[in-house]
């Protein structure tokens, strides 16, 4: 670097005595200061820029503002006028003319203001970058590099030409000092000064008026702004007295209309009791309490023709097509370029006809006017005024059904709200300690002070989203993880090696907070460690296939990417594994990878992204989390399938509406989630789950495994059928021994409804006892009581379970009602019935399901399957859709009703 007094001295220097000057070994100094000023200088041009489109919208602004407050102005004195002439009202006339006046004059001051913000500033500002900082980066210093370029050119060739002579007297020359050709190359180093002089010119002249003159500018406009503001003041002074009687007159005014309206109300009710009983039948044209006597049976939806009476001219009736739908009444026009009228039935009220005495007409009293219908037959008559009738009624409970569900969400999130705060470390900070935290991390699920709480909004989203628990509307979305999580755990991990004397604690000061805080959330500085890479990848498998969150963290606090691949054959993300394995126990998993990751779109070696996943599977509550999360709607799969596609070829219509709203930029279905809630009772002792199906009353708990058709010599044990957690409520059951009922305990069975016996081919018979798992202990202590006879291990009879009160709940059932007790199994050959291809029905999976033997179907929990046959009413025969080689025989129990 070089300055401009250095410059100028060497420059001097250089002309008055070239051989003993040193500019030469300067010249590199000079295009290294030409390039920091060239940036210097582009980023000025990029700010001056970015200014002047602030100044242009401030007077585009300013110039509508103008507009408006003149129109004003104008609608004011037309009152003004009006109130003179027509109302003779000249105190209110007075007042809208003194308005305008005010008005317009505060217009006219506003208008001068906005024209010498363009003067002082809009137009010295234009014309500095259409001067002087015109084109593009680089072209100010062009000429001066092409000046170094003819120097340095010239200088080669001079160089070379020395080195040649050196050489051919036989010695060796390494370089050629500038004294040496400090003659012969003066013409280009005054050119070289010439050019860095003409730039550096310029670079003062820019600088001097995108600084100075600049500042002056602003400076004559804020003279300009205060004069603005005084002349303002003056005005509106002007019209203070003016103010102060135009109060004690309205006043007065306001006392006159009052009167003459009683006096008008008076004579009203004295008109009204004159009226005949024939003129008051008329004015029951609007409104009554009761309606036409209408048949449920016709539905809430019809499209036809009905005749219309017109409203003007020779008022006939005339055809016009109408339809009724969810709640409102659509009524075409004769030109099929208009739009049809559409009416909302819920201020609409059916009436029989008062001109016609045929029941073929009815009428329509809308809030503004009345339909005269009329049908081509009285039952046709009747079934419309029925269907006119249900669509209101429907269109009424869904108003009312809605205000229901929006209190029995509020009332649930505030019960998870509870259990959050009961969580193991939740009464206490997660930063600093302090007592009843009332502010939640929803990325993190962990509570916090609300000193700590506002670090953690300075640290952004990326870091902590903190929302309050008593000010904020929480949906049931932002709880997930924190219903998991807690304090206690999450400590365990990011406070793993931390000191107990280097937290803060409740009255630290606000930079010892920020330091701990940053220490730990950002920079993971008393996190635990995983070993190494390979391990932090095996961790994170195994996180999510356990659904072990603090496993999760841990993985995560190492600086995982959570997204990384964890089934290299299949390049099959944790993400994708999570939803998968998501049901209503873990979703806190898929939650917690979403929304602590960088690239929720990334893709499967067939092209599918998570949210692909979710449109094949089934899982509307990973893609709610996934659509909040802004998950790419519209990316295709290698098949060039986006995710609305597949959830319309798989007919998930649960799916795909949740896609179509968020096309639509609508969330409003993704705010809460469908899980398991695992919420305490009113006393608090039990853990009982809050969804929508209610507990059954004296229920006894069923066998949970599939008898043995065959039995085997040995004591072995058969496969047990069983459904994920996540497809199951907590039930109330008891346990006991021996015959004795003992305390009644709460569990959680993982099972789904015992298998229907069946009859099983020989020849399957001979294989089934090949292969079998042999009882372990937790096998028995999930079946209660055992016995064992002959080498055969049997269960115990269930005792009835106690009946438990039935709770409110906001989900749908999920469990099918186990089959009745069947009679002792016989073994005979079956004879199956098969379906014709238009027989064939889809069905989808339940539950997961191993196959005993060699005929059956192994499933899982939300496959498709195709039923292709009949076993018997209750085994079918199928196959998994798209993979047609995985056929065989399954319990109708386990799937769902045909889609």
């Amino acid at each position: 670097m070089i300055t401009v007094a250095d410059f100028i001295s060497e420059s001097q220097d250089d002309f008055n005595s070239p051989t003993t000057s040193t500019f030469v070994s300067r010249m590199g100094d000079c295009r290294n200061t030409l390039s920091v000023l060239e940036e210097a200088l582009d980023t000025d041009r990029g700010c001056l820029s970015k200014m002047k489109r602030s100044i242009r919208s401030i007077q585009s602004s300013g110039n509508e503002h103008v507009n408006d407050m003149m129109t004003l102005s104008e609608t004011l004195e037309k009152l003004g006028a009006n109130a003179f002439s027509k109302e003779k009202e000249p105190e209110l006339g007075t007042a809208f003319l003194k308005f305008s006046v005010i008005i317009k004059e505060l217009a006219s001051l506003m208008k001068n203001l906005v024209q010498n913000i363009n003067n002082i500033i809009m137009f010295p500002l234009d014309a500095l970058l259409k001067g002087d900082l015109k084109g593009q980066k680089g072209d100010l210093k062009k000429p001066f590099e092409k000046a170094w370029k003819e120097y340095d050119t010239k200088f080669s060739k001079i160089e070379k030409e020395k080195k040649q002579q050196a050489k051919d007297a036989g010695l060796i020359r390494t370089e050629v000092t500038g004294a040496e050709i400090a003659e012969e190359m003066e013409k280009e180093r005054r050119m070289f000064q010439h050019c860095m002089c003409e730039y550096l010119l310029k670079v003062n002249d820019i600088k001097a008026k995108k600084s100075v003159e600049l500042v002056q500018h602003l400076v004559e406009f804020f003279h300009a702004q205060s004069n603005f503001y005084q002349e303002g003041s003056k005005t509106v002074e002007t019209f203070r007295n003016y103010m102060e009687t135009l109060s004690s007159q309205l006043q007065k005014i306001k006392t006159e209309q009052d009167e003459e309206k009683r006096r008008l109300q008076g004579l009203r009710t004295t008109l009204k009791g004159s009226l005949t009983t024939s003129l008051g039948r008329d004015t029951q044209q609007g409104y009554t309490l009761h309606q036409l006597e209408t048949d449920v049976s016709h539905g809430t939806f019809k499209d036809g023709f009905l005749h219309k009476k017109a409203e003007k001219g020779m008022r006939l009736y005339q055809k016009r097509k109408c339809t009724v739908k969810d709640g409102y009444l659509s009524i075409a026009h004769s030109t099929s370029t208009k739009d049809p009228v559409k009416l909302n039935l819920l201020t609409c009220q059916v009436k029989p006809s008062k001109e016609e005495s045929s029941k073929k007409y009815f009428d329509l009293v809308a809030r503004d006017r009345t339909y005269h219908f009329m049908a081509e037959t009285e039952e046709e008559a009747t079934e419309w005024i029925s269907v006119l009738n249900n669509s209101k009624k429907n269109a009424l409970e869904v108003v009312f059904d809605g205000d229901t569900k929006k209190n029995s969400l509020q009332e649930l999130t505030q019960n998870i709200v509870t259990e959050i705060t009961k969580l193991p470390g939740n009464h206490i900070c997660c930063d600093c300690n302090s007592e009843d935290p009332k502010w939640l991390s929803t990325n993190l699920g962990i509570l916090t002070c609300i000193e700590c709480s506002g670090i953690h909004r300075e640290m952004g989203v990326h870091i902590s989203r903190v929302q309050s628990l008593e000010l904020d509307r929480l949906t049931t979305a932002q709880l997930v993880i924190a219903r998991k999580m807690g304090n206690a755990t999450f400590n365990e991990v990011l406070e793993g090696s931390l000191q107990l004397d280097m937290k803060p604690v409740k009255g630290s000061s606000m930079e010892m907070r920020k330091d701990f805080i940053h220490a730990k959330y950002i920079d993971h500085k008393y996190a635990l460690k995983v070993a190494n890479v390979g391990d932090s990848l095996q961790d994170l498998k195994k996180a999510v296939t356990t659904s072990d969150l603090s496993l999760l963290l841990r993985v995560f606090t190492d600086g995982t990417d959570l997204t990384s691949v964890s089934d290299q054959l299949k390049q099959k993300t944790a993400l994708h594994l999570a939803v998968e394995k998501q049901g209503k126990r873990n979703l806190h998993i898929v939650d917690f990878i979403v929304q602590n990751s960088r690239n929720l779109d990334v893709k499967m070696r067939d092209g599918n992204s998570p949210l692909h996943l979710c449109a094949i599977q089934d899982k509307q509550e990973s893609m709610k989390l996934l659509l909040k999360a802004k998950a790419n709607i519209s990316m295709a799969n290698d098949s060039g399938e986006s995710a609305l596609d597949l959830a319309n070829r798989f007919h998930f219509w649960e799916c795909k509406e949740l896609l179509e709203q968020a096309i639509e930029d609508k969330f409003i279905q993704c705010e809460n989630v469908d899980i398991e809630w695992c919420l305490s009772t009113a006393n608090g002792d039990d853990a009982v789950d809050f969804s929508d199906d209610d507990l059954d009353e004296n229920r006894t708990t069923p066998s949970r495994r599939r008898p043995n058709s065959v039995m085997p010599s040995g004591s072995v044990s058969p496969r047990f059928h069983h459904r994920s957690s996540s497809d199951r409520r907590d039930r109330l059951q008891s346990d006991s021994t021996d015959g004795e009922a003992s305390t009644s305990v709460l569990t959680r069975p993982s099972h789904a409804p015992p298998v229907p016996p069946r009859r099983i081919p020989p020849r399957a018979l001979s294989k089934s006892t090949e292969n079998l798992p042999q009882m372990t202990s937790r096998s028995v202590a999930r079946q209660g009581s055992i016995t064992e006879h002959d080498g055969i291990v049997r269960p115990s009879v269930a005792p009835p379970a106690i009946p438990v009160q039935r709770q409110s709940t906001l989900q749908r059932p999920t469990c099918p009602p186990p089959p009745s007790p069947q009679p002792q199994v016989t073994v005979d050959k079956p004879s199956p019935k098969m379906y014709s291809q238009a027989q064939k029905k889809r069905v989808k999976a339940l539950y997961d399901c191993q196959a005993d033997y060699d005929d059956e179907l192994t499933f899982q929990d939300g496959e498709i399957i195709i039923v292709i046959g009949e076993a018997d009413k209750e085994w079918w025969i199928g196959e998994i859709e798209g993979e047609p080689t995985r056929r065989g025989v399954f319990p109708v129990s386990f799937v769902s009703p045909p889609l």
